[in-house]
């Protein structure tokens, strides 16, 4: 028995959900230069901006898993996306001199698409690119199984994931 190869047009998309959720990386770094714009008074505040992502990973985690089942795995994913890519404009769209609430609402947006990213992505990759055999672990698609039924009509530069 052969063991098929992982399908690269499946695991693309996938993949680019981890690239996505390493933007919440990028909070440490800019607290930084956000704590330059603000008087010592704020600076209390300013310092619990990183935790507004980590915040809401506890806060909705558990939440959005049960979304997650009802709305299905692809969907989640691309709520996620959508809210990161909110978060990560707010600032930008609030203007060089903007309040500090409007990193509170960049830095929350962020921590609330990085959750449903999270939630979705991994079990998304567990169950479309890995199947366990009586041999252990192996790469396979999945055909017909609840990989194919979540990702039907997946399109990222005009890929199909399941077939």
């Amino acid at each position: 028995m052969s063991v098929d190869k992982v399908d690269k047009r499946l695991l693309e998309p996938v993949l680019a959900g981890f690239f996505i959720m390493g933007f919440c990386d990028m909070v440490a770094p800019i607290t930084g230069r956000i704590a330059a714009e603000f008087p010592p008074g704020q600076q209390a505040a300013v310092s619990f901006l990183p935790t507004m992502v980590f915040l809401w990973f506890l806060v909705l985690s558990t939440p959005v898993a049960a979304l997650m089942n009802r709305w299905g795995r692809k969907a989640t994913a691309l709520l996620g996306y959508g809210f990161t890519v909110a978060g990560l404009m707010t600032p930008y769209a609030a203007g060089a001199d903007c309040a500090l609430g409007w990193y509170f609402a960049g830095f929350g947006l962020l921590g609330i698409g990085n959750t449903a990213i999270q939630v979705a992505v991994n079990p998304l990759l567990a169950t479309c690119c890995w199947l366990r055999s009586s041999r252990g672990w192996s790469p396979r698609r999945v055909r017909g199984g609840s990989c194919c039924r979540s990702m039907r009509g997946l399109r990222w530069s005009g890929v199909s994931g399941c077939n």
